[in-house]
């Protein structure tokens, strides 16, 4: 699987509100694109996807997790981009980083 590596911005006095989620254990998060030089075998812990919603008329993008566990996650505090044009593409043309939903409510 070729995949995007996107940086992980935290503040690190508040990085364990992701409640042990991919943005506080990892600083790189792996992102599917046909188009990349990477390869990933696909069972990477930080290897997530870019989910695109409709908010208030809106378009919203934001980064969670593929493997692990099912269901919802919520915004831990952290935020993921990559200054590659790639990645832009994936979020709807948008520059800079995105919100990343990987923290779990046990």
């Amino acid at each position: 699987m070729k995949v995007i590596n996107v940086n992980v911005y935290s503040n690190k006095k508040y990085r364990q509100c992701a409640a042990g989620g991919v943005s506080e254990r990892f600083e790189e998060l792996l992102i599917p694109h046909e188009r990349c030089p990477f390869d990933a075998n696909g069972d990477e812990e930080n290897l997530c996807k870019v989910v695109h919603r409709k908010l208030f008329g809106g378009d919203v993008y934001h980064i969670q997790p593929i493997n692990g566990i099912d269901g919802n996650f919520t915004f831990g505090g952290s935020y993921a981009g990559s200054s590659d044009a790639r990645f832009s593409e994936l979020v709807g043309g948008q520059y800079g980083a995105i919100a990343v939903h990987d923290r779990k409510e046990w």
